[in-house]
């Protein structure tokens, strides 16, 4: 028989694991974005605070749903 101290933990413990691989992997993914940006001239911002505020009145779409905060972005000029 399983203890239910052990349960207890177990419970406890895969919860942390899943938010630490995925912390992993967004951390894995903003570098490699921004290894990206760097080798081909572009700008590379983690965080975009209010920058779909100026489009949200072009675009309805930025006005719907929540967390509305850009991230990850990669801007520059082309050609």
């Amino acid at each position: 028989m399983i203890p239910p101290a052990a349960i207890f933990a177990a419970a406890a413990v895969v919860p942390v694991g899943i938010i630490a691989a995925f912390t992993i992997v967004e951390r894995r993914r903003r570098e490699a974005l921004q290894q990206y940006s760097e080798q081909r001239g572009y700008r590379f911002e983690a965080k975009r605070p209010g920058a779909e505020i100026g489009l949200s009145e072009a675009f309805p779409i930025f006005r719907k749903g929540h967390g509305h905060a850009w991230g990850c972005t990669v801007t520059g000029q082309v050609g």
